[in-house]
């Protein structure tokens, strides 16, 4: 296949990273829902669990799978009442 424009190419590129993006946000739905307490116990900074969260909810919002938000600021809230006491 020839690519007549940079343009075209651009277009491409964007859809195949979207594409990467929203099937990486997917596995680490399924993730977080199949091992949730495994997720939540893990060792890594409550604020990097909080942005991912936050990205992950504003994806799925951008997508309208508002079920996987619920169940994503769920997580979240969870981090932060544990992490403010």
């Amino acid at each position: 296949m020839i690519y007549t424009s940079m343009e075209e190419m651009n277009d491409i590129l964007e859809f195949l990273k979207e594409t990467s993006r929203e099937k990486a946000y997917n596995i680490g739905f399924k993730i977080l829902n199949d091992f949730r307490e495994d997720a939540m116990a893990a060792d890594v900074p409550a604020e990097a669990k909080i942005k991912t969260l936050s990205e992950m909810i504003e994806f799925f919002t951008g997508k309208e799978e508002y079920e996987k938000c619920a169940f994503l600021y769920e997580l979240k809230m969870e981090i932060i009442d544990k992490t403010n006491g």
